[in-house]
C-alpha cells in the first residue's frame, strides 16, 4: 500500500505529467488559466478557495476528480488540501 499526504499526492501527480508547481497554494493560484465557469472544469484541474480572515487569502486547494451534471445541477468532486495559516 502506498500512502500520500495530500501535498505529496498533488506534487507526485503533476510532476508525473511534467508540470512543476510552486509549494504554496497562493503561488499555485497565480499560474495557469482561470476557469470562469464551473462547466469548464475537468479532472486534474486545481480549484482554490479563499476562506481566510483576509479576502482573497488562499487557504484550500482541491484537485478535481470528477465533474458531471445531475438533475440540471453541476456536481464536482475533488480531493482537498487545507493550509494552516497560524
Amino acid at each position: 500500500m502506498v500512502v500520500f499526504l495530500i501535498y505529496s499526492l498533488q506534487t507526485f501527480f503533476y510532476k508525473s505529467i511534467n508540470i512543476l508547481l510552486p509549494r504554496t497554494a497562493d503561488a499555485q493560484a497565480l499560474q495557469g488559466e482561470k476557469i470562469k465557469k464551473m462547466e469548464d472544469l475537468e479532472p486534474g484541474d486545481l480549484v482554490f478557495f479563499a476562506t481566510g480572515k483576509k479576502k482573497r487569502q488562499i487557504t484550500h486547494v482541491g484537485i478535481v476528480t470528477e465533474v458531471k451534471a445531475k438533475d440540471n445541477n453541476l456536481q464536482c468532486w475533488m480531493i482537498l488540501r487545507k493550509y494552516n495559516l497560524g
